[in-house]
């Protein structure tokens, strides 16, 4: 293999941007989930799913298989808190 030479001027674009991608894999991509309403009506498919402890394509798959109740707005997909709570502990 041969060697090479890296100019200088490319040498500090090269430090300069693994700086920028150091500084963006650092920073939160998303919010989680602290600020939740201290008793919220429905919860968001992501807030139901870290709950009920399951990754999110299961926790779709079980809301297509009727296992919790769900209420369709717009394109959002929101769950009742109380019938979600009670699927959780068993109750009907």
């Amino acid at each position: 293999m041969g060697h090479f030479t890296v100019l200088p001027q490319l040498r500090a674009l090269i430090k300069a941007d693994k700086t920028s991608i150091v500084q963006w894999h650092s920073e939160p991509r998303r919010k989680e989930m602290t600020n939740l309403e201290p008793n919220p009506v429905v919860y968001t498919r992501r807030e139901a799913a870290k709950i009920a402890r399951m990754g999110l394509s299961s926790f779709d798959e079980a809301l297509r298989r009727g296992e919790f109740l769900c209420v369709r707005v717009g394109r959002r997909v929101l769950i009742p808190c109380l019938a979600f709570e009670r699927a959780l502990s068993g109750q009907s």
